[in-house]
């Protein structure tokens, strides 16, 4: 008891901000929890960076995925057939799919072919609003996956895209996704 008395103001100076870190961390916590979670699978895709042009053209019609893929040639006038990556990922079960779609092998410089859809997504209904019907928005954030930690200490951590789910306050994390390239929102997945 007799140390308490003493040392009062030090005991003090380290409990309030502890103290505080806990109230708002609780506070977090249950504003997070008065978000119901999201029903709606996301899909969206990495574009692969192609020299001289865009070859893949993303959009959904009447709830349906269209692709095409226009050939281009790169600075060698060689044609360029690098793969388009889907995702989709559905927040209900946690996981993320990853599809992809192969550009044809005798793609001409200029001249437009329409794909396939994946087959998870070709009797899917997608809705390409930017909010899905549940209020949750697929945002993303390019920055360096770190905190003020390992930025203070000299740990900067892997570059790259972090994708999520958010919606007042709350916000979920999608799996980290594999390879570069221009990221594209498609749409929410609104019937099977």
């Amino acid at each position: 008891m007799k140390f308490f008395r003493e040392n009062f103001v030090l005991i003090l100076g380290a409990a309030l901000p502890l103290a505080f870190m806990l109230a708002f961390m609780a506070l977090k916590a249950a504003r997070e929890r008065m978000v119901e979670p999201p029903l709606h699978a996301v899909v969206f895709a990495m574009k692969p960076y192609i020299a001289n042009g865009e070859a893949y053209d993303i959009a959904v019609r009447n709830g349906a995925l269209t692709v095409t893929f226009t050939g281009v040639a790169d600075y060698n006038g060689k044609p360029q057939t690098q793969q388009l990556t889907l995702y989709m990922y559905d927040p209900v079960t946690d996981k993320l799919t990853k599809m992809t779609i192969s550009a044809p092998d005798d793609a001409k410089t200029g001249k437009k072919v329409a794909l396939t859809a994946p087959a998870e997504l070709v009797t899917a209904r997608i809705d390409d609003r930017e909010t899905a019907p549940d209020g949750y928005v697929f945002t993303r954030s390019s920055h360096r996956n770190g905190n003020i930690f390992s930025d203070m200490f000299g740990y900067n951590g892997p570059y790259g895209s972090i994708f999520s789910l958010s919606k007042g306050g709350r916000f979920i994390r999608l799996p980290p996704v594999d390879g570069y390239g221009q990221e594209q929102f498609i749409g929410w997945i609104v019937t099977p």
